[in-house]
C-alpha cells in the first residue's frame, strides 16, 4: 500500500497525488487560489486508480479539510 493525499481542484476535478513524507503539500494547498478542498491527512490506496475513487468518495463528504 503507498499513501496518498488529494484535493478539489477550483475546476471540479479531483488531483491525487503520492505522499511523500515531509513535503509541503498541505501548506501549499491551504494557500493556492486553485484548490478548492483538500484532505488533512493521507490516505492508503494500492494503486493511482484505487486512490482516485478513494479521494472522491472522500472529498465528496462536507467534512473534508481545506475549505
Amino acid at each position: 500500500m503507498k499513501l496518498w493525499w488529494a484535493y478539489l481542484h477550483k475546476y471540479g476535478n479531483i488531483q491525487v497525488k503520492e505522499w511523500y513524507a515531509g513535503n509541503t503539500y498541505l501548506d501549499e494547498a491551504r494557500t493556492s487560489p486553485n484548490v478548492k478542498r483538500f484532505l488533512e491527512k493521507p490516505f492508503e490506496a494500492a494503486s493511482y486508480e484505487e486512490a482516485q475513487e478513494v479521494a472522491k468518495k472522500l472529498l465528496a463528504e462536507p467534512a473534508a479539510s481545506g475549505s
